[in-house]
């Protein structure tokens, strides 16, 4: 994923996956500027990583929208 987001160069875009303490569980924290679409879903990359983790979760995935409130270079 994060080399076809840098082959692509797609701008007004912060994409970033996080593991957990738990060493197993993952948490994947996606920006999208004001006024740009998501191209996530139009990259090839995106679709196969969405199907080749499909039948791994524990427990279905979870997709909460956040409101930044303060970020120093993150978000």
């Amino acid at each position: 994923m994060f080399a076809a987001l840098n082959a692509a160069q797609t701008d007004g875009i912060r994409y970033a996956w996080c593991l957990l303490p738990d060493g197993e569980a993952f948490v994947a924290l996606v920006q999208v500027d004001d006024g740009v679409e998501n191209p996530l879903p139009g990259l090839p990359e995106f679709r196969e990583l969405q199907e080749g983790i499909e039948g791994s979760f524990a427990e279905p995935p979870n997709s909460w929208p956040l409101t930044v409130i303060g970020s120093y270079r993150l978000l």
